[in-house]
């Protein structure tokens, strides 16, 4: 994994909202291995007795390290449960973007078909509209 792109997407997943701005989770990262984990400290048990607010805070913050990571080219592969481990526990993939070939040249700005149809030919004006 890539320790750069994976702090900042971590550093991203952390803006997500949560019940009551709790922030109950917590990121565990290994040489090859990263765990979002609950923190039971930051449980409100008196609104949330259930822990159920506590698992959609911690959820949010999975949405958006998906969401970071997908931004940055990776990809966030759900790879199930193990029988040791609870369904509610998911193992979770990062997948980094694919190799892409260099471009041989740059691309010119004026390489594709304009408004008026003929490469590089100037584009008639955008009329202001009339409020």
């Amino acid at each position: 994994m890539d320790h750069d792109t994976l702090v900042a997407a971590i550093a991203d997943a952390c803006r997500a909202p949560s019940v009551h701005n709790t922030q109950p989770w917590r990121w565990l990262v290994g040489t090859r291995s990263l765990h979002l984990m609950a923190n039971r400290t930051r449980w409100l048990r008196a609104t949330d007795p259930r822990g159920r607010d506590l698992v959609m805070s911690c959820g949010a913050a999975l949405d958006h390290l998906r969401t970071a990571l997908a931004a940055r080219g990776w990809a966030l592969i759900n790879r199930g449960s193990t029988p040791s481990t609870p369904t509610t526990s998911p193992r979770w993939s990062c997948v980094p973007p694919p190799a892409t070939p260099r471009p041989s040249r740059p691309r010119s700005r004026s390489a594709g078909p304009t408004a008026a149809g003929t490469p590089g030919a100037p584009s008639p004006p955008t009329p202001s509209p009339a409020w």
